[in-house]
Parts: C-alpha cells; sequence; structure tokens
C-alpha cells in the first residue's frame, strides 16, 4: 500500500494520464481506509479492541510519510480521505479506543490491549493538531500554487482542530490521564494544549510578485511576461535510433520532443511511462509542439482546464504545473460546506474560551502524577505574572511531596518561560511566606527540598527590584535588595544536600541557591562549600567547580571591593569615549550595574561629570572627572578592606596539605590541589584584597602550620622547583609529551605566583606601582633569585629541575597580560625593569655557566634559562 500511495507524486511534469491515474488512485486508497475504518464497528469485545487499533494505525501509516505520526501528511490522499468523510471515521475509532480505556473492569490481556489502542488514538490526535502535519507541509506549498484546485490549508487545519477539539478535551479531563504513562499522558496533553495555544491558524503572508532591476533601481512588481521558445520537431535520427530499439515510431517521435531531443531522456519516459505515448499513431508525422512558456526567473507551466479529466491525445502539448514535485488531488464534485470558515473558526474559538478557565486547576492536578509534564503543561498557564500567583497560592504543607516539588519547579520555569523580570510585592510576600510554611528540618529530608531551593533562589533573584533614577532626583537608595528570609534554614539545607550522597542536580541547586544567598550574605562559611570536594572528587561535582568559585568571589565583594571594580570599570570606559550620553554610557555597562547599582551610581559620582547640567535638547551628555585631576595618588591597595580573610585562610592551610599529599608517593589524583589552585589564582588575580590577603595568610598560617621563613620563598622553591630532570622531562625537551604530577603542580603555582603579580587596577595614567603590589613582585622576585644562586643541592637532577622551572615561571612574568587591564598594560615592563634591577641577566647566565654539558638532557634546561633571558 505504502507504494501505492508513493505513486501519487511525480519527480516531472505530470501527463495528464498521470493525473487520471493519481485520481483515480487517491480515490481507491481513500475507499479501501474508509471501508477498513467502517468494518471495525461490526466486531466487538477484545477482538474488536485489537481491530480498531490495528485499523487506526493503518490509517496513519498510509497518510503520513516515512517518518510516520512525526512527519508530513501525504496532502494529495489526505484532501481525497478528508472530503469523503475519512476524518469522521478515524474520530469514530478514537472515540471506541477511548470508551475501552474508560472501563475498569478490564484485566490481563484485554486491559495491556486497551492500552495499546488509547496509545494509537492519542498518536492520532496528538499529530492531526500539529502544524507541521498540514501548516509547514512542503506539498501543501505546492498544492497552493496549483490554481485549478480551490484549497486553503489555513481552512483545513482550522477544521481539522474543531473537529478533534471535543476528543482532545476528553482525554484531558480524563481520570486515567493522571496515571497513565509518561509517554501516553505526553501526547494527550500535548494533543489538547496544541489546540487551546491556536498558534499558525493564521494563513501565511502573500509572496510578493518578483520585481524586474531597471539602472539600479527596483520598480514596483511587474506582471511576468511568458517568452514562448522556438518550436522542437523530433530529430530523426534519435528517432531512427529508438525504433531500433524496439519502440514503435510515434511514441518515439513524441518522446523525442518531449525530451528536446535528447535520448537518453526519451528513452527514460518511454519506459517509465509507457502509457502516456501508447495512443501515439505509429506512422503519422510528429506535429511540431512549442516548448512551455518561461520567465527570467522560471518555466511557467500552465494547466489545463480544471472540469474534468482530458483525453491524453488531445492534452498533450499542455505542461502540467509549476514546481519539480507535483501531486494531484480528486477533484471530484463534493457537496458544498455547510459552514463557512469564519463560522468554523468562530466555533472553535467559543470551545477555547469555555476551557480556559479550567486549565491551570486541571494542570496543577496532573502535576502530581508525573515530574516529566511539566514543560509541556507550561501552555495551560497565563503567560503574566498571574501565573505564579495561582501556584504560589496553591502550594501547602499539607500536599503530597510530589506534588509540592512539582509546583516549586514548576515557579521556576514559568519565570523563566515567560520571562518575568521581578516579582510585585503580592507575589514576595507570597513566596517567602511558602519558604517559611513548609518544615525544612523534618527527617528524613522531604522530596522536594532541592525543589524548594531551586525555588528559593528564583525568589530572591526576582525580588531584587532596581528602582528608575532620573537626573535631578533627591538621592536615594536605587536598588531595593532581595528580602533574603529565612536564609539560615536554606543554607542549613544547602549543607545538608552536600553532607549526603546526593545527586548531581541536587548539588548543583544546593551551590546554586548559596551563590545568590552569597552575593549579599557575607556570613557564609567557605569550609561547607569546599567539603563535598575535599572528600571526594567525582562526576556530580563536575559542573559545581564555576558555583564554588563565584561563592568564593563574593566573599571578597566588600563594598569597598565593588567601589572600586565600579571606578575600574568606568575608567575603562572613558579610555574609550572621553564624552558620551547618558543612555548608551548606562547601556555599555549594564553588567556592572546589574552587578551592584547602589556601588556602580556611588562610583558615578566620583568619577563623571555632567558635560551640561541643563542642556537645551534634554539630552545629557557625561564626561570623565579624570581630566580634572592632575595626579592619582590613591592607592587601590588601601582601600581594598580587612587584610585577613577566614576563606583565605583555608584555602592556603589546604594548599599545603593538597600539595604535600599529591606530591607523595602514595598519593592518586591531583584534583583536589588543582582546585585550591585555580581558586587562588582566581581571586588574587581578580582583587587587590585578595593579594593582600594571601600574603597574610602565608605569614600566619603558612603552607604547614606557622614558619618563621619566607612562605613565598617556599612556594617558589618547592612547588614552582619540584620538577626533577631526569624523572619528569622529556629526553628531546619537546613539547606535547605526558606531564607528570610534579610538572602539574609547578605549571599550577606558576600560574598562581603570575597572578599575585599582576597589576589589575585600570588608572592608565598612574605613573608607579601600589606599594603592597611593588612589595609582592619583590618578594617573588628575591625567592626567585634564591633559587638561581642555590648551589647546595647534590642531586643535579634537582638543581637542574628547579632551574627549568624557574626559566618557565621567569618565561610568563615577562609575557602574561591581563584579560582586564586597560589597553597600555606596562606590568611586564615594570618586571622586566625590576629584573634588570636585580641582575637578573647576571645571575641566569651564571647559573647557565654553572651546568655540566655533558649532563643528560640538559638541554631542557638551557633552552627554558634562554628563553627567559630572550625576554629579558
Amino acid at each position: 500500500m505504502v507504494a501505492f500511495v508513493r505513486l501519487l507524486f511525480f519527480k516531472r511534469a505530470p501527463e495528464p494520464a498521470h493525473r487520471t491515474q493519481a485520481e483515480n488512485l487517491a480515490l481507491k486508497i481513500t475507499h479501501l481506509l474508509i471501508g477498513h475504518c467502517e468494518h471495525s464497528g461490526t466486531v466487538d469485545g477484545p477482538v474488536g479492541i485489537c481491530y480498531n487499533t490495528i485499523a487506526l494505525g493503518a490509517c496513519l501509516l498510509q497518510l503520513f510519510d516515512d517518518r510516520g505520526p512525526d512527519g508530513h501528511l501525504h496532502m494529495v490522499l489526505f484532501i481525497t480521505f478528508e472530503k469523503k468523510g475519512g476524518l469522521a471515521r478515524l474520530l469514530e475509532l478514537v472515540t471506541s479506543l477511548l470508551d475501552n480505556a474508560e472501563q475498569k473492569d478490564l484485566e490481563g490481556a484485554d486491559k495491556v490491549r486497551a492500552a495499546g489502542g488509547v496509545t494509537v488514538a492519542l498518536e492520532t490526535l496528538s499529530s492531526l493538531v500539529r502544524p507541521k502535519a498540514i501548516m509547514a507541509n512542503p506539498q501543501t506549498q505546492v498544492l497552493q500554487q496549483r490554481t485549478e484546485i480551490k484549497f486553503s490549508p489555513t481552512d483545513m487545519f482550522i477544521r481539522i482542530r474543531r473537529d478533534i477539539f471535543p476528543y482532545a478535551k476528553r482525554v484531558w479531563e480524563s481520570e486515567w490521564l493522571q496515571n497513565a504513562p509518561v509517554k501516553v499522558s505526553q501526547k494527550g496533553v500535548k494533543a489538547f494544549l496544541a489546540i487551546m495555544e491556536g498558534k499558525d491558524e493564521k494563513p501565511p503572508a502573500p509572496t510578493p510578485a518578483p520585481a524586474t532591476r531597471v539602472f539600479g533601481m527596483i520598480p514596483a512588481a511587474q506582471p511576468i511576461v511568458p517568452v514562448v521558445r522556438a518550436i522542437v520537431t523530433a530529430d530523426p535520427a534519435g528517432v531512427d535510433q529508438l525504433v531500433d530499439m524496439g519502440f514503435a515510431r510515434g511514441s518515439a517521435e513524441q518522446a523525442m520532443i518531449r525530451g528536446r531531443n535528447n535520448v537518453a531522456a526519451a528513452t527514460e519516459m518511454l519506459l517509465s511511462m509507457p502509457h502516456v505515448f501508447e495512443n501515439a499513431a505509429a506512422a503519422a508525422p510528429a506535429a511540431p509542439v512549442p516548448a512551455e512558456p518561461i520567465t527570467t526567473q522560471e518555466e511557467l507551466v500552465l494547466e489545463p482546464d480544471a472540469a474534468g479529466p482530458s483525453d491524453t491525445t488531445t492534452t498533450e502539448t499542455a505542461p502540467a504545473t509549476t514546481t519539480d514535485e507535483n501531486m494531484e488531488v480528486d477533484k471530484s464534485p463534493t457537496p458544498p460546506p455547510t459552514e463557512t470558515p469564519e463560522e468554523v473558526k468562530k466555533a472553535l474559538d467559543e470551545m477555547r474560551e469555555r476551557a480556559r478557565s479550567e486549565l491551570p486547576t486541571r494542570a496543577m492536578a496532573l502535576l502530581a502524577g508525573e515530574e516529566a509534564l511539566m514543560f509541556d503543561l507550561i501552555p495551560a498557564f497565563p503567560s503574566d505574572e498571574s501565573a505564579l500567583t495561582l501556584l504560589l497560592k496553591s502550594i501547602s504543607a499539607d500536599d503530597a511531596e510530589n506534588l509540592i516539588s512539582n509546583k516549586l519547579r514548576l515557579f521556576s520555569i514559568l519565570a523563566v518561560a515567560h520571562e518575568i523580570p521581578e516579582l510585585n510585592e503580592d507575589n514576595t510576600t507570597l513566596a517567602y511566606s511558602v519558604i517559611k510554611a513548609l518544615p525544612l528540618e523534618t527527617s528524613p529530608r522531604p522530596k522536594w527540598v532541592t525543589s524548594l531551593l531551586c525555588f528559593a533562589e528564583t525568589v530572591m533573584v526576582l525580588s531584587i527590584n532596581v528602582k528608575t533614577v532620573k537626573i535631578g532626583d533627591e538621592p536615594e537608595a536605587i536598588t531595593e535588595i532581595a528580602r533574603i528570609e529565612e536564609q539560615d534554614r536554606l543554607l542549613a539545607a544547602c549543607r545538608g544536600i552536600l553532607a549526603e550522597e546526593a545527586t548531581q542536580a541536587d548539588m548543583i541547586t544546593a551551590y546554586r541557591c548559596m551563590v545568590v544567598i552569597s552575593k549579599y550574605n557575607s556570613t557564609i562559611d567557605f569550609a561547607d562549600c569546599l567539603a563535598p570536594f575535599k572528600a571526594k572528587l567525582d562526576k556530580r561535582l563536575s559542573t559545581c567547580h564555576q558555583l564554588l568559585a563565584m561563592i568564593l568571589r563574593h566573599g571578597f565583594e566588600d563594598r569597598a571591593t565593588l567601589d572600586e571594580v565600579m571606578q575600574s570599570e568606568i575608567r575603562t570606559f572613558f579610555n574609550r569615549d572621553k564624552v558620551t550620553e547618558v543612555g548608551h554610557f548606562v547601556k555599555q555597562l549594564r553588567q556592572a550595574t546589574s552587578r551592584h547599582s547602589d556601588s556602580f551610581v556611588d562610583a558615578i559620582e566620583k568619577e563623571c561629570a555632567l558635560v551640561d547640567p541643563k542642556p537645551v535638547a534634554g539630552v545629557y551628555h557625561i564626561r570623565s572627572k579624570l581630566n580634572e585631576k592632575k595626579a592619582v595618588t590613591s592607592d587601590p591597595f588601601s582601600a581594598s578592606g580587612p587584610v585577613s580573610h577566614p576563606a583565605m585562610e583555608l584555602l592556603v592551610k589546604e594548599l599545603g596539605a593538597a600539595t604535600k599529599a599529591t606530591l607523595s608517593e602514595e598519593a592518586t589524583s591531583e584534583g583536589y590541589a588543582g582546585l585550591i589552585f585555580s581558586l587562588i589564582t582566581e581571586v588574587v588575580g581578580s582583587y587587590n584584597s585578595a593579594k593582600k590577603a594571601f600574603v597574610e595568610a602565608l605569614r600566619g598560617t603558612g603552607l604547614n602550620g606557622p614558619k618563621s621563613r619566607n612562605e613565598i620563598s617556599q612556594i617558589v622553591n618547592d612547588l614552582v622547583g619540584c620538577v626533577e630532570l631526569g624523572r619528569d622531562l622529556a629526553s628531546d625537551g619537546q613539547k606535547g609529551v605526558k606531564p607528570t604530577r610534579r610538572m602539574i603542580i609547578s605549571g599550577w603555582a606558576t600560574s598562581m605566583l603570575v597572578a599575585l603579580c599582576s597589576d589589575i587596577t585600570t588608572v592608565s595614567d598612574a605613573k608607579t606601582v601600589p606599594e603592597d603590589l611593588t612589595t609582592i613582585r619583590k618578594t617573588v622576585l628575591d625567592a626567585i633569585i634564591k633559587v638561581l644562586k642555590d648551589s647546595s643541592t647534590q642531586d643535579a637532577n634537582v638543581r637542574y629541575g628547579k632551574l627549568w622551572s624557574v626559566g618557565e615561571l621567569v618565561y610568563r612574568l615577562l609575557t602574561a597580560k591581563s584579560a582586564i587591564a586597560p589597553r597600555h598594560d606596562d606590568s611586564s615592563l615594570l618586571l622586566a625593569k625590576a629584573m634588570v634591577e636585580k641582575n637578573f641577566v647576571g645571575l641566569i647566565t651564571d647559573a647557565m655557566g654553572g651546568v655540566d654539558l655533558n649532563f643528560p638532557n640538559i638541554k631542557v634546561p638551557l633552552l627554558s634559562l634562554l628563553k627567559a633571558l630572550d625576554h629579558l
């Protein structure tokens, strides 16, 4: 049967005989399908369920393309099928199968048969109401170009939805839908809500007529004037060749004319369409046939009059369609429609309106059954904040755990799907009352705790309201900070999840909630956040590293640091634009405004001034105050807040223990040490306060407990210089060799020291480096000098390994560029000057002169030192 359906479509221009055969074939297939549907009503019981299911599935198999119900309809067949009442027969089968599903006395095999029948019935409903079946069907576009066929896909689509609506609504309201398998319930939900959404029910915009370009200008659309080609006659030599193959002369002549005297094309037509040429007179001379008229864009082929099928011999010269893939439909007389398209659309809209008020209530009832339905139920709720209000009022601590969890998650999903920018005051109060009412302290942990954390994160983000500020208004607080109520209970719930063997999704949710809380609460104990990584690094934590880093960054972003960051952003902007319009200025720095609005406004007051406080045109322009300052003497380190920081002290302590364990022979992984290195590198390369806190933590806590020795020197000597020449470095010094654990630790330690020495200030006219940063750089350079001068190491492999790692460190210091520094970053130049002043050239030269050139692999450290010396 499928092969016959494919014959309805022809790749080349269809002949009149093919059109007639296509009409008859579509009609016969339609009668066959409808006959199966009608015969199904004569069978009862379990056999009837099976027969109805098979009949309905067979109809779907023929009506849709090779992709099945997820694909496109065979429009030629479906139009004939729908005209002859086939859709009504399909819906009768659907009704019968739904009746069987609602019988409560079915057991065993009968229950299985009924479930299978319902699945096919829901597949039928959901496939027919999807826009892809008709509106997004390429065959539909071809049919619309056929002028002799009065076909409106939009009217058909709306009529089908109108007819299917009662059946889809019956499924939506059925009791069994809530307990059905997920795939079955999803089809029922999608079918009904697709109709309720009403998408793709407007006719597509008409394609404008092509226009002719004249002298570079495009005038109004002009009608296409066909240009007739020269008359084509059959080539006698080609005809003789076809006759020699065994074809009749009359057929050969007609095929040569149609094939443009191409023997191969004519042969293919004679073999594939013998019925087209069978009536050609064998001895009659072939009459010259004019070719199709063409235009400047494509060949336009005109259809014969659609009054009825034509004789093939009299309509031989008339081509058939305008496209490559051409299709035919049944044009037999049909009774006039009893309803106009406007009446059908009005009836569908009225049914929707009556059912719309009950959608949210039914959707929330379905939520108790399956979490996977949440995304499918989004269209059941209003597209504004009233949907959130409905959910908040429906959440109760007495509900089942699954229902509470699904409603909390749906709240976050709706807020994102409907792009709600902020919560109003009433919804904010309702949301915090929900958090307060749900008992978090019960044991065992309720199933909805993770959903509540996701809900709390959404509420805290959406309840941060930024006021509109106008120039000239009285100064006031710009940002209304979120009311992070019940934060202690939320943090306790997050710590409980992190301490358990929770899933990856639960871990991510806990860390995300802690990120939001840490933005406005600096009292979070970072040890609780770091504990899961210290206990065991596994796949559950693979996506939580960035969230952990954000929590750490929030710990260093006190108001003084934020003010410094905002001023740096503003100064960097005015390095490009000296004067700009206020609206453009705020738009370009929108990331800074969303980071902390109050701090951003304070920074503007310090760094900027209006060009004209009362502009004539009402457009305000802003400029930088830096031009008014003769010298910048502020030290960014002096305004970076307190020196010590508990999170940094914890990281330094963990760094010492992790590196010691990693460098031991018993270590199995270096992952935890790499995490600590990356966290320290990120914050010391981003905040001046973190640089001071790191140095202070080294002085106080130390890597391995309080010591009197210089801890920076210990990092350079023991961590950067932990590489051994014979064991870790390649014999030929080539890159790409798998690094050992000591080389990995050395690279991480090098990156950390480079970030520590980086200058992250953005004052482009500052001539000197801040005093504290100068001290840090001097300490690092002194530690490098100590390693270069040290000759007490007896083991040559250790000594030469240290020289290699020191050469890499010097090279990195001289070539590193800060990602947040201004265009003219002089950090490397200043470091090079400091190295020259400390006679690094002589020290590196002396170190190279003291090596044994006959030592194995000595080329590796020499190349590293030469590379550093070259950049000096």
